[in-house]
């Protein structure tokens, strides 16, 4: 008995715009907190503390927007060679 399968591609969105994939970015509830930290440790007059939380945070949202925007146009270059 064979049994042969077939794989399927779904895209989520197949257009979506990188100001949605840099709004998706902030979505994690992590940056939430380091943003109050760094309102928090400005506050406290510690504005070498603030810089460096909010460089870290860009950092992560610039990588995380490559990484997903790189991600988004793999799978649609795959699905038009599978279609």
């Amino acid at each position: 008995m064979k049994q042969v399968t077939t794989a399927t591609i779904t895209v989520i969105s197949p257009n979506i715009s990188a100001n949605t994939l840099c709004q998706r970015q902030f979505k994690n509830p992590i940056f939430v907190i380091l943003i109050a930290a760094a309102i928090v440790a400005g506050f406290f007059a510690q504005p070498d503390q603030s810089i460096s939380i909010i460089s870290m945070i860009i950092l992560s949202v610039v990588l995380g927007f490559y990484n997903e925007y790189k991600a988004e146009k793999i799978v649609d270059k795959l699905k038009k060679s599978v279609s």
